[in-house]
C-alpha cells in the first residue's frame, strides 16, 4: 500500500472514531498529522485546534500545529506555537530545533543560535544542531564560530556531506582556499555527482589563481548540470584569467541566458567585449 492511500485510510478511520466519540482527541491527534502528512496544512491545524481544545497542556500538539503554520509561511503563529510547547515541556530538544530553524529563516540568527545552543545542552552529540548553529553564525559573519561548529558536526557524523560544503564555503570566505578546496573535494569523494561541489571547488582554484583546475571543475559541473548558470559564469572567469576572453565571453553569454538575473554575468560580457575589441 502506498504512503498516500495508507494516510487516507488513517483519516477515514480517525473520522469514523470522532463520529462515534467526538471528544476523542488522540482521533484528532492523528488525522491531524495524517493531513500535515498529506500536505492539507489547513485541515491539520483545525483538527490540532481541536485537540488543544479538548487537551489544552498538550506541547506535542502545538509542536505539529506549529510545524503546520510552518509550512504555511506563517511564522509568527508558529513561533507562538512552539514557545507553547517549550513552555509546556521545556527538555524536548525538537521544540527548540523547530523554533531555531524559523529564527534562522527570518534572519533572527541570534535566537536561532540560542535554540539550537539549547539543542546541544540537552542532546550533546546531535550533529545537526551543530551544522544548523554553524550556519547561524555564519549568516552573521562569524565564520570562525561557524568553522568550529562545523568541525564538531563532522566529528560527530564524518559522512555528512553537506556539513563539509559549509565548513568549505566557511573557508572560501575567509580566504582560506586550500582548505577549501580539501572540504570540497571530501564531498566530492562522497558524492561524485555533486555539481555543486565542482562548481564551489573549481572557484577556490580560481582565487588562487590556479585556472586550468578551474575550468575542468566547471567542466565537470555543467556535465553534471547543463543548465548552472554559476559554473558557466566561473568558468568564464577561469577563462578570462586564463588569457582567453573570447571563450570566457561565451561563458558569460550562456549564464546570462541560462539566468537573466545573473548581473554578475551580465558585467563580465561587457569586460570581455571591451577587452576583445567588440
Amino acid at each position: 500500500m502506498s504512503l498516500e492511500k495508507d494516510l487516507k485510510r488513517k483519516i477515514d478511520e480517525c473520522t469514523r472514531q470522532i463520529k462515534a466519540k467526538p471528544n476523542y482527541a488522540e482521533a484528532y491527534y492523528n488525522r491531524g498529522n495524517a493531513y500535515g502528512r498529506l500536505g492539507k496544512y489547513e485541515l491539520a491545524i483545525q483538527d490540532f485546534d481541536k485537540v488543544i481544545e479538548l487537551k489544552p497542556n498538550f506541547d506535542r500538539a502545538y509542536n505539529n500545529r506549529g510545524n503546520a503554520y510552518y509550512d504555511l509561511r506563517q511564522f509568527d503563529r508558529a513561533i507562538a506555537d512552539f514557545d507553547k510547547a517549550i513552555e509546556l515541556n521545556p527538555n524536548d530538544a525538537n521544540y527548540y530545533v523547530n523554533r531555531g530553524t524559523i529564527y534562522h529563516h527570518v534572519k533572527h540568527y541570534e535566537l536561532a543560535i540560542q535554540d539550537f545552543g539549547k539543542v546541544i545542552e540537552l542532546v550533546p552529540n546531535f550533529d545537526k544542531a551543530y551544522n544548523k548553529r554553524g550556519n547561524a553564525y555564519f549568516n552573521l559573519g562569524q565564520f570562525e564560530f561557524a568553522i568550529q561548529n562545523f568541525n564538531k558536526a563532522i566529528e560527530l557524523n564524518p559522512n555528512d556531506a553537506n556539513y563539509y560544503v559549509n565548513r568549505g564555503t566557511a573557508y572560501h570566505y575567509i580566504k582560506q582556499f586550500e582548505l577549501a578546496i580539501q572540504d570540497y573535494s571530501k564531498v566530492i569523494e562522497l558524492y561524485p555527482n555533486s555539481a555543486l561541489a565542482y562548481k564551489n571547488r573549481g572557484w577556490s582554484y580560481y582565487c588562487l589563481r590556479k585556472y586550468q583546475p578551474a575550468i575542468k571543475d566547471c567542466d565537470k559541473a555543467i556535465a553534471l548540470n547543463p543548465n548552472y548558470s554559476e559554473a558557466y559564469n566561473n568558468r568564464g572567469c577561469a577563462y578570462y584569467g586564463d588569457g582567453q576572453p573570447e571563450k570566457a565571453r561565451r561563458d558569460f553569454e550562456k549564464a546570462y541566458e541560462l539566468n537573466p538575473n545573473n548581473t554578475q554575468a551580465k558585467n563580465n560580457i561587457e569586460v570581455c567585449r571591451k577587452a576583445l575589441g567588440k
